[in-house]
């Protein structure tokens, strides 16, 4: 009985839950967000394309407030579209330097359809790290985008991973 309670307690303690479970139906994919300091702020739709931003609560450092963010855009795909061939589209339109690649083989994601970049970028507020996820699923091309300044980075990494973690296929 002891050895049971124990393992519960422990299972409690270490286990990552999820605040918020967001779906996008059009895709059929879900996925989590990681506390209470995450929502959504806004949906929209633009020349056939979905945009949706989920905006942290502010984090303070050095007389500035960083407010991570997590876009995601959605648009229909021709059938026969792969994520790698989606990604490499993508990727020539966005202005990045890609560090490390991962896909689901290296459990980095655990959606399969799937390819991921973390990578960096320089804007007026300064040097940032961004996770940039390109997967397609039901007809629908998405591009996940984590986004925040390399300041903050290490804080919010935990949080933006536990999301990229639950992508995941509505079945």
């Amino acid at each position: 009985m002891i050895k049971t309670s124990i393992i519960i307690l422990l299972l409690i303690l270490f286990s990552t839950p999820a605040f918020s479970q967001e779906i996008i139906s059009d895709a059929k994919i879900k996925f989590d967000l990681p506390n209470e300091k995450w929502a959504l702020k806004s949906q929209k739709e633009v020349n056939g394309k979905t945009l949706f931003i989920y905006k942290r609560d502010p984090i303070q450092y050095k007389r500035r407030s960083i407010i991570p963010n997590i876009s995601i855009i959605t648009e229909s795909v021709n059938d026969s579209a792969d994520a790698v061939t989606y990604s490499i589209q993508k990727r020539m339109q966005a202005p990045f330097n890609i560090e490390k690649v991962f896909t689901w083989e290296d459990e980095t994601i655990k959606f399969q359809n799937a390819i991921g970049y973390l990578a960096a970028y320089e804007d007026q507020y300064g040097k940032h790290k961004i996770y940039v996820i390109h997967a397609i699923n039901n007809g629908i091309g998405l591009q996940f985008f984590f986004d925040v300044t390399e300041d903050v980075f290490k804080k919010v990494k935990p949080e933006f991973q536990a999301t990229m973690k639950s992508i995941s296929e509505i079945e």
